[in-house]
């Protein structure tokens, strides 16, 4: 399956084009994304949705890992609760700056205002297979 999502999150964005960010984590929507499908991400030149797309990359998705995010902390597969303080490692990989739980913490927040506890993807990909800047 294709899917495009844009990239909002400015400290991300650099990292994905020069290939050092492999990695999103995503409120689940009502298409699910697989290992194996596409995504063409994008910027925006302006205002999102109201101005041309700024940049593409196109990657392969690698794995999908879902997990429970709430207001303590992260849960995979019914598992205990992960605080916050815990997932440094899981920031840094999304790029997150500064590279700490609690800064990926606020950063879905800002995200996803309205109701931002929930169910969310964490989605890997291979290198691009295309990037258009």
């Amino acid at each position: 399956m294709y899917h495009i999502r844009s990239l909002t999150y400015a400290p991300k964005i650099p990292k994905v084009l020069k290939r050092q960010c492999f990695q999103t984590i995503r409120r689940r929507g009502k298409k699910i994304i697989w290992p194996g499908d596409l995504i063409l991400f994008h910027g925006w030149e302006g205002i999102p949705y109201r101005s041309p797309w700024s940049w593409r990359v196109l990657v392969k998705v690698r794995a999908v890992k879902s997990m429970w995010v709430f207001e303590e902390g992260i849960r995979y597969n019914q598992q205990y609760l992960i605080p916050w303080t815990k997932l440094d490692k899981l920031a840094q990989d999304d790029g997150i700056e500064p590279p700490t739980g609690v800064a990926l913490k606020e950063v879905l927040k800002s995200l996803n205002p309205q109701k931002w506890e929930g169910l969310y993807d964490i989605i890997k990909w291979l290198s691009p297979l295309d990037v258009q800047e």
